[in-house]
């Protein structure tokens, strides 16, 4: 019993001294300048003519792009999640314009990564950061839906990536589906329920488009299979 106690004070001693480490100011602030200048140099590797600004329509494939490690991505989409889930202000000390831009552009281009768990991050950083987590309006989250690009090609993007996340290639594809798609309803839900009507009639648009019944019979699959699941 006693052994069982030491080791149990140096486990919380041990997790103390990384937090305490990990949340230090001078840290954070280096984190921030890291990340910023990394989100801007993959924009200009993804954009370099700055199109995505204009919004006229989406970026063609980059193959320069497609050589960079994943980790460039994934690394930047980890960080920003664990902090926000400690309820550390890691993004109010960055400038937002190149994170979100980078994350807009990701999330809305799924063909330009060959790992879809990466755009599933992605999504899950905006999940983060809605209303329905933050429990009120987010100036990050208000930031990342509010451009004129986003308003015209992330919810489209999100509700064609609900369907491919159906097959995955992953040993446990069925019930990562389920998170994954939760996360895009509830950013659904919020962009709907939103002040402005732009997104309710890009959403309204997409659901007209023929190509977009599969996306509806999914849902629907999915909704009688959690019922199924959930009733007696």
């Amino acid at each position: 019993s006693s052994g069982i106690n030491a080791e149990y004070g140096e486990w919380v001693r041990a997790e103390k001294i990384s937090q305490i480490t990990t949340f230090e100011q001078g840290l954070l602030n280096k984190f921030s300048a890291f990340y910023v200048k990394q989100c801007q140099w993959v924009l200009k590797v993804l954009d370099p003519e700055c199109a995505w600004v204009a919004a006229t329509s989406l970026l063609p494939r980059n193959d320069l792009f497609s050589t960079l490690p994943e980790f460039v991505i994934d690394n930047i989409a980890d960080t920003i999640i664990q902090f926000t889930r400690f309820k550390i202000n890691f993004l109010q000390r960055m400038d937002l314009t190149h994170v979100c831009q980078l994350i807009q552009v990701c999330v809305c281009h799924p063909e330009h990564f060959k790992n879809p768990y990466l755009v599933a991050k992605l999504i899950e950083v905006i999940f983060q950061f809605s209303p329905d987590v933050q429990g009120s309006n987010n100036p990050v989250f208000d930031k990342i839906i509010g451009t004129a690009a986003a308003e015209r090609f992330l919810i489209p993007a999100m509700l064609e990536f609900y369907t491919e996340v159906e097959s995955t290639g992953a040993s446990n594809e069925f019930y990562d589906k389920f998170s994954i798609r939760y996360h895009i309803s509830s950013i659904t839900k919020t962009l709907w329920f939103s002040p402005t009507t732009t997104h309710q009639y890009t959403l309204t648009q997409c659901l007209g488009d023929q190509k977009y019944v599969r996306f509806i019979n999914m849902l629907i699959n999915d909704t009688t299979f959690l019922l199924d699941e959930r009733l007696p």
